[in-house]
């Protein structure tokens, strides 16, 4: 779809921006308050907390309904993916990867836990 000699799916692509630059400035304003203030939780580290979950979120949904229009199985003719997507899915992925749920994983390997006792005992 066309608007003004601008594609909807440049609109979303700067959205996504948009958005990812929103996630980066709470994320440094939530790490400058918790290094100004300490161990304590102010209510404004919570406010900045919860519209940072909010927003990513959105960003993750966002993603996602960019994954599935580039990668539409029934599109005739692929679609050229340009250099601000690349970056965009590439962000994705490592903003995926920082907040996965790693203690699940690292918990159940047993050689991980020995290699901790080792570690542990130089000390």
């Amino acid at each position: 779809m066309k608007l003004n000699n601008f594609y909807l799916y440049d609109y979303f692509i700067i959205f996504i921006f948009i958005v990812k630059i929103l996630f980066v400035i709470l994320s440094g304003s939530i790490v400058y308050l918790k290094m100004k203030h300490g161990k304590h939780k102010t209510q404004n580290i919570k406010n900045l907390t919860y519209w940072k979950d909010r927003v990513e979120l959105i960003f993750v949904a966002a993603i996602c309904i960019l994954l599935m229009y580039l990668f539409y199985p029934l599109r005739k003719k692929a679609l050229h993916i340009d250099d601000e997507v690349i970056t965009i899915l590439f962000l994705y992925g490592i903003i995926t990867l920082i907040n996965l749920q790693w203690n699940l994983f690292v918990k159940e390997i047993s050689w991980f836990y020995n290699i901790q006792k080792i570690l542990g005992r130089m000390d």
